[in-house]
C-alpha cells in the first residue's frame, strides 16, 4: 500500500481503497462525493462521511463512536464498522485485524507473511504500469481541497512532495496527461510532462491564504514546460499583490485531475 493503517481512539483506520478492495469492493464500485465515501458491494451499499460519526447501510443509519478521517489527502475508514456493514465478522489475532465470514480462519500463514520485511512501491502500483499513479482513481474530490473548492475545480487530486516526483513516479491526470518531474526556483517553475495538445498543462500557485494564481505556458521542449512565478498583468489588471514564491504553499499541476505539490521554497508565512 502507499499509506499505512493507524490506530486512533482505539480504532484501526485503513485507507479506503485498500480496505474496500480487501472486502471485495473493486475500485469502480468506490464512490466519492464531497466528503462522502460510498462502497457498493453486491448486496450492500455502505456510506460514511468524513468527520461524521455514522454509517449508512442500505439507507439505514447507525451511530458509531468514530468518524472517517482525512489525512494527507487520503480518506481513512474505521475498519471494524465498514467490515461489519458489508457482512463480515471482525476479530483480533496477534495484533492483526481479521475480517472473515463463517468460522474464524487459521491466519498463521498470513501472520508469517506480513511479518516479513517488504519493500513497498511508492506511492502505488497500477495493474498496467508500475509506478504510475492514476489520480482519477486514487485521488480525493476537488471539493476536499479548500482552494480548489473556491476555484470550482472538478476531478480528483492527490497531495505529493517534490521527492515523490523525483523518485521515478508518474502521475496520470485524466486520460492523456502525465506529470513526470518538477523543479522550482524563485523565478520559474518547470514541469516535465506528457501531453497530447500543443501547449502544456496549467499550473496554479496557491498562496498560504488560498489565493490562487493561474499560470499558462507554451509547448513542451524536450518534455519540459516553464511557468513564470511573477505576472505583471495580474498585478496591474487583477488587483493582486506580486507573487512571492516564499508564500506559495502549493504548486498545482492541473489537467481535469490534479496533483498538489508542496512548494519546497515555502517559508510558512515568515
Amino acid at each position: 500500500m502507499d499509506a499505512a493503517p493507524y490506530i486512533a481512539q482505539n480504532r484501526t483506520f485503513v485507507p479506503v481503497r485498500y480496505l474496500a478492495n480487501a472486502l471485495g469492493v473493486p475500485n469502480e464500485k468506490i464512490g466519492f462525493e464531497n466528503n462522502m465515501v460510498a462502497l457498493n458491494a453486491e448486496k450492500v451499499v455502505a456510506k460514511m462521511f468524513v468527520g461524521q460519526k455514522k454509517i449508512i447501510t442500505n439507507d439505514t443509519s447507525k451511530v458509531i463512536d468514530v468518524a472517517p478521517e482525512l489525512k494527507a489527502g487520503r480518506t481513512y475508514l474505521p475498519a471494524r464498522f465498514v467490515a461489519e456493514a458489508l457482512g463480515y465478522q471482525v476479530g483480533f489475532v496477534n495484533g492483526m485485524v481479521v475480517c472473515y465470514t463463517g468460522d474464524m480462519p487459521d491466519v498463521s500463514a498470513i501472520a508469517e507473511y506480513i511479518g516479513k520485511p517488504t519493500t513497498p512501491k511508492n506511492p502505488v502500483e497500477t495493474p498496467d504500469q508500475e509506478g504510475v499513479v492514476d489520480v482519477g482513481k486514487v485521488g480525493q474530490p476537488a471539493a476536499n481541497f479548500p482552494w480548489a473548492k473556491e476555484e470550482k475545480l472538478r476531478g480528483n487530486g492527490v497531495k505529493v512532495t517534490l521527492a515523490n516526483l523525483k523518485s521515478s513516479n508518474v502521475y496520470k491526470l485524466g486520460d492523456s496527461y502525465k506529470v513526470l518531474d518538477m523543479s522550482v526556483t524563485p523565478e520559474n517553475i518547470k514541469v516535465k510532462q506528457e501531453v497530447n495538445r500543443p501547449i502544456g498543462l496549467e499550473v496554479l500557485l496557491v498562496d498560504e491564504d488560498n489565493t490562487v494564481r493561474r499560470r499558462m505556458t507554451g509547448s513542451p521542449k524536450e518534455g519540459w514546460c516553464t511557468y513564470s512565478v511573477s505576472d505583471e498583468l495580474e498585478v496591474e489588471l487583477g488587483n493582486l499583490k506580486p507573487a512571492d514564491i516564499k508564500k506559495v504553499k502549493y504548486i498545482v499541476v492541473y489537467g481535469w485531475d490534479f496533483i498538489e505539490v508542496e512548494n519546497p521554497l515555502y517559508e510558512g508565512g515568515k
